[in-house]
Order: structure tokens, then sequence, then C-alpha cells
């Protein structure tokens, strides 16, 4: 259950409402945007203008045509010399782990927002016959439909009112375009601000269309790696708002809520990231996360759901010890999870990418949620709870530990 994902910055926030009221502050440390190599603006007011003039000038020197991604031609062109704006489409590659790709779906979004662009291709998902059983093993399949993850039909009809479009990389109409749009692609380029991304893109597309035929039905526009691609701190309200577009698969949403119904009542949440593959010593692990616990009010009046890869494997023996440290410890009145919640028959034929789906989204009902900063897992689990109403940023914590990057770990909607 979950990524050694280590270095990842939080993409949204719920609305100040959720975070103790319009006065106040999430917490989390902010970093201030510098000056540097990845040419990021020194100030968030700086970064949010530059997205605005982008937008504008997205607007203002759009030329003709169907496509919504301006052609950013220098002023002084005449209109008849500007090339035509063929439609842009993103597509992009993912990385193996449940919230490694959302994160990369996120950043997909986050720059099509911000870009201006026409659409998003979704590539398939990843997924496993089974959980690791060691740090090294690869046991991933990169060809599992990526509806068993998203709702694309909805995914495409809260992003209409943007003017974005939504397609899975197997449907006809993206298949088309990867025949007879014009191809651009552009390396991964790992931690850079968004509007040096938007500014990127836009020079590629620009330079294309200068040169190619000023009919050109639209441009497929290649975008390797997006895990990690953008420093999401520089991108103002546009990560939260991509946050809001992402709908998961509708019979993984219903199998969760039956889960946290068979649970009884409030609960806690934990992500009990012990498992083989993760590396960590679970009897170093489990003070850690006991002391966690206590900090954040778990006690033995409200049973813990646990998240865990333990069972996936058949580690019974492993939970059970860890139930009964945590009981011992008085941090909750029992350990469930939801293999003890519904029957086999309900998870039989889910990969492993929705088991953990399940997971994060039971996890997002917790009223209280622990989790550990060496896993991706826990930072979407923490930051998903806080998104759809679960409770804020004050409720839950991040056990230290794992190669993290915590630059800026809260990004908060803007005014």
């Amino acid at each position: 259950m979950g990524e050694r994902g280590g270095h990842y910055a939080s993409a949204f926030h719920p609305p100040q409402s959720l975070a103790g009221g319009p006065g106040s502050k999430p917490p989390g440390r902010r970093r201030r945007a510098g000056a540097g190599a990845r040419g990021a603006p020194p100030a968030a007011a700086l970064l949010l203008a530059a997205l605005l003039a982008a937008a504008w000038l997205l607007w203002r020197w759009g030329g003709g045509g169907t496509g919504r991604a301006g052609a950013g031609a220098a002023p002084q062109m005449a209109c008849e010399d500007r090339p035509a704006r063929g439609a842009v489409y993103l597509n992009y590659e993912v990385i193996f782990g449940l919230c490694n790709q959302m994160i990369s779906h996120l950043n997909a979004v986050t720059l099509a927002l911000a870009a201006g662009l026409d659409g998003v291709i979704l590539p398939p998902a990843w997924s496993r016959p089974h959980f690791n059983h060691s740090v090294d093993e690869d046991v991933w399949n990169k060809n599992t439909p990526i509806a068993t993850l998203l709702d694309i039909a909805e995914m495409r009809r809260r992003l209409a009112p943007a003017g974005i479009d939504v397609l899975e990389s197997t449907e006809d109409d993206a298949l088309v375009m990867r025949h007879t749009c014009e191809q651009a692609a552009q390396s991964f380029s790992p931690l850079e601000s968004i509007p040096n991304a938007v500014w990127r893109v836009r020079s590629l597309v620009d330079s294309i269309r200068m040169r190619r035929p000023a009919n050109q039905r639209c441009i497929h526009f290649q975008r390797y790696m997006l895990f990690w691609a953008h420093d999401l701190t520089s991108g103002a309200n546009l990560p939260y708002l991509a946050a809001q577009s992402l709908a998961f698969n509708s019979t993984v949403e219903a199998l969760a809520e039956e889960v946290a119904a068979a649970i009884g009542g409030a609960f806690n949440g934990a992500h009990m990231r012990i498992e083989l593959d993760m590396g960590l010593k679970a009897e170093k692990a489990m003070p850690q996360y006991i002391t966690h616990m206590r900090r954040l009010g778990f006690n033995a009046s409200a049973p813990l759901y646990a998240a865990s890869g333990l069972l996936t494997y058949n580690d019974t023996g492993a939970f059970r010890r860890m139930e009964e440290a945590l009981k011992s410890a008085g941090v909750c009145s029992r350990v469930l999870s939801k293999e003890f919640l519904v029957g086999p028959e309900r998870l039989a034929g889910l990969h492993s990418e929705q088991l953990a789906l399940v997971d994060l989204l039971v996890l997002t009902r917790s009223a209280r949620f622990v989790g550990h900063k060496a896993s991706t897992f826990s930072y979407f689990a923490r930051d998903l709870r806080a998104l759809r109403g679960g409770g804020d940023l004050t409720t839950a914590g991040l056990l230290e530990g794992g190669k993290t990057w915590e630059s800026g770990t809260v990004i908060a909607p803007h005014d």
C-alpha cells in the first residue's frame, strides 16, 4: 500500500473555511519561490501575474481557428501572417504507484489549465498482480485501462467549463491524433515552475506553427514523465482547481462507501507503511506511529482503519502484531481493514491500485489521519481528505523519515 515516492509537494489544500476560518493559515512550511536555475519569479504575486499575462497573450495573439492554445506571435505581425490555431492536446506518461499516477494526472491538468491547452490524453494505468515482496521487485503492468481508476466521463464534464477535453489514449480520437497531428515532444524537466513550463510549451508550439502549413489540424504535444515535473507551489490556484477535476472509478467509490459504512461510526485512519517493499523496520516505525497518534488525539474510544499492504500477501501475523501494539498503546479500540469489513467476493477481481484506491477513499472519511512522509500515498491521502471535507490539516500528521521533499507542502486557494 503506497509508494516509496520520495520528494512530493502537496498539490492541493481545502478552502480556508476547512482550515480553521478565513483568517487562519494552514500548517506546513510554505516556500517563497526565489530566483534561481528554474526561473521561478520571486513572489506569489509575480507568479500569478505571469499566469494572467500568459492567458492574456493567449487570447490577444491567438489567431483564428478552433483551438484555444494561441499562436503567441509577436504583436507586430499582421493577422494574415499569423499561423492557424490547431488544437493542442497534451499526451503524457505516469509512473508506478497509485498516488504517483494521480500526481502525474494532476500535473497534466495543471499544465493544461495554465497553458490554455485544448485537452489531455490520459495514459494507461500501472498495476501489479500482487504487492511487492521486496524493495527492488518489479511486477508492474504498464497497460492497465485508466478507466479502472478514473471516471473519464465525469472528468470531462468537470473540465468542460475550462474548455479542456479529456481523452483516453486508446480512444479512436486519440489514436487518430497520434498519427495525423503535428508532433511535438518535450523531455522530462524536473521541478520547474509552472510559468516556466507554460513558456516552454508555448515556445515549442509556436515554433511548430511558424514552420508548418497554416491549415494544420492539431498538435499532439508529448510531455514525458509528469511525476515531479512541476514546482506546484508556483501554480497559484491551478493545482487546487486541477485536483477538483479528478474523478475516481464509480465502482471503487461505491465499494469505499460500503467499507466505511461497515465500520459503523466515526473512526480514525492510518497509512501503516511498514510492508517489506518500503524498507522501513516495523519495530522502529511502530513507536513513532503511536507517538504521532497520541499527539493527534487518537484514543481507545474509536476504531482505527489501517491502510496496509500486509494482507495483500497474506501476512496476517504481521497485521495482528501491529494491531496488538496499537491497542496496547491505547490509540484505538480495534484495528480494521477492508479485508475484514466486506466479503472476499467484493474485492475479487480488483487490481492492486484499485484496492489501494479503496483504502485511499476510506481514509478521506476518517476523523483523524496519520501517515508517513516516505510515501506519496500518505501525502495524497492527507490532502484528498481535506479537499473532500474529511478534515483539515490540524487533524492529520505524517511521520518524519524517508527521502521526502517538503518545500511548500501546502498550497491553499488564493483569493
